[in-house]
């Protein structure tokens, strides 16, 4: 894709620590950067869930996926992000790039 903007991807820790109650791994994503790899390969499906909530005045999307049916545990939470307005916009910028949304 051609014209995506350079992104940094870094990764705030939420609560104090990168592993949440259930042993999944979460994290508050604060802004997203480009990378160009060299080999590109498609993933299992799996399913996911979303919610929004406010802390402290600030609104959040919080996605949680789930292990594949193959898993010792399927269905278990195995990762959380959370996005803030400001990356849940960058996010926004990027799918309606790599995606042609209007």
């Amino acid at each position: 894709m051609t014209g995506l903007k350079a992104r940094k991807i870094s990764l705030q820790e939420v609560d104090g620590g990168d592993r949440g109650a259930a042993g999944q791994i979460m994290a508050l994503i604060k802004s997203f950067e480009h990378k160009s790899m060299d080999r590109n390969s498609i993933h299992d499906a799996i399913d996911a869930t979303y919610t929004t909530f406010e802390r402290d005045g600030r609104r959040f999307l919080q996605i949680d996926s789930y292990g594949r049916a193959a898993r010792e545990m399927p269905g278990k939470k195995s990762q959380s992000i959370q996005l803030d307005e400001k990356s849940a916009r960058e996010l926004f910028d990027i799918l309606r790039d790599a995606f042609g949304f209007r």
